[in-house]
């Protein structure tokens, strides 16, 4: 099983930290097709009144042992809450709460907009994806397409190369697959995509009177 501490970092990692191994470079047109994805999706889901998107989390390990949980994450515009049976985590663009439910313990940061392994914006690929990403195309193929991608720094990444899988009719998300460098792979399987007619901005904000230990670590 995984981890509680590695769980949460997968999760806060979610559509966050993401490259691929130094290859040749893609064909222009494989660049424009992504950019032109990622350019709807961002107006989609960065622009909107609301989502909830529920997945199944798989990870891989090198040696073939697997191990699966299942978690939902509720988002407007750059404001998020990530609940899964472990832990909640919940950012008003500003302030993050990480809640633990095995210890009760809530921790709260900065919502960072540093480009970092510990980076906390789940959405940091569609919202930040021209400044600090490559990105292209692999495939387009019956309404599904495959977009690669890479920071700018992999310094300061976990992995080593990733894959999100888009139906370009709908504009919802299918799958992400992170290859991280120590051989595991993540995969978030996109079970069911909301759109949210209202999100009180309560949502984005933890209520620490919940907690048995507060840490603040702004």
């Amino acid at each position: 099983m995984m981890s509680l501490f590695y769980r949460s970092t997968l999760l806060l990692l979610l559509f966050n930290s993401i490259i691929y191994s130094q290859e040749a470079e893609p064909p222009p047109e494989a660049i424009s097709t992504a950019r032109e994805i990622l350019s709807k999706l961002h107006d989609k889901y960065m622009k909107g009144d609301g989502y909830n998107i529920t997945f199944l989390l798989v990870n891989k390990t090198p040696a073939g042992k697997q191990d699966t949980i299942t978690g939902n994450i509720t988002f407007k515009g750059k404001n998020y809450r990530i609940e899964t049976e472990d832990i909640i985590v919940c950012s008003d663009g500003t302030t993050q709460w990480t809640y633990f439910n095995s210890t009760g313990e809530v921790q709260i940061t900065k919502t960072s907009s540093e480009h970092s392994e510990n980076s906390s914006n789940p959405y940091m690929l569609i919202n930040d994806y021209e400044n600090n990403f490559r990105f292209f195309t692999e495939n387009t193929k019956e309404g599904i397409a495959t977009i690669k991608f890479a920071p700018l720094n992999p310094k300061l990444h976990r992995f080593h190369t990733a894959r999100l899988k888009v139906n370009t009719n709908s504009l919802n998300l299918i799958s992400l697959t992170i290859y991280m460098k120590d051989g595991n792979q993540v995969i978030y399987i996109i079970k069911n995509t909301k759109k949210l007619k209202e999100v009180p901005d309560s949502t984005f904000v933890f209520d620490v009177s919940k907690a048995k230990e507060v840490i603040d670590l702004r």
